[in-house]
């Protein structure tokens, strides 16, 4: 393995582990020598790659949310009509499977980080709340009325941050989480049908 790829492969494991502890603990528990521990490796390691804790997490941030992107990205690109791209990048954006509810416990961590005094932390995960915002405005910009647009993207907003928390405080109880996914999912749908052929 090159010198390159071995030092990329070093830094995701330390995302990883980020990612997990942030997930389980919220930002306070992700401190370099918990994630160094996390990752099966010194403090001292982790130093190499990062030059400090706000830059590994921004790149946790980054990394969570290029994944989310890329699947925005594969529904801009999929041939659906901008009412499906709507529906589909809104649903893909909710915790409804393990993989986007760790997605959402990171998010959720870096909202807090402006109440908490991590400008930095926050300025970077506003940037990315712009870019989804961006992604939903795309298409619903197709499918209702310019004077109404800027209130309907603050209603799916809204709506989808608030889904999204109810079915991450649900813990434990599978059959429960799966009962509210499910009723939020119909939610979701309900509220953007209104949007299919409205113009």
């Amino acid at each position: 393995m090159s010198k390159s790829a071995e030092r990329a492969s070093r830094r995701a494991e330390f995302v990883a582990a980020g990612m997990r502890l942030i997930a389980q603990e919220g930002l306070q528990g992700a401190t370099l020598r918990r994630i160094s521990a996390e990752a099966g490796y010194t403090t001292g390691a982790i130093t190499h790659h990062f030059s400090n804790r706000d830059d590994l997490l921004i790149e946790i941030l980054r990394v969570v949310c290029e994944v989310s992107f890329n699947r925005i990205g594969m529904i801009n690109q999929s041939g659906m009509s901008h009412f499906e791209c709507l529906r589909e990048i809104i649903l893909q954006g909710l915790p409804f499977d393990e993989e986007r509810e760790i997605e959402w416990k990171v998010w959720f961590a870096f909202w807090t980080a402006g109440a908490t005094g991590h400008a930095r932390l926050a300025e970077e995960n506003d940037r990315y709340y712009a870019l989804w915002d961006q992604a939903i405005r795309d298409n619903l910009a197709k499918l209702c009325d310019a004077s109404v647009l800027e209130d309907e993207l603050a209603y799916i907003s809204a709506i989808v941050d608030g889904l999204g928390i109810q079915i991450l405080r649900v813990a434990g109880d599978v059959e429960q989480k799966q009962r509210i996914v499910e009723r939020h999912r119909a939610v979701i749908i309900t509220y953007i049908a209104r949007f299919d052929h409205q113009l």
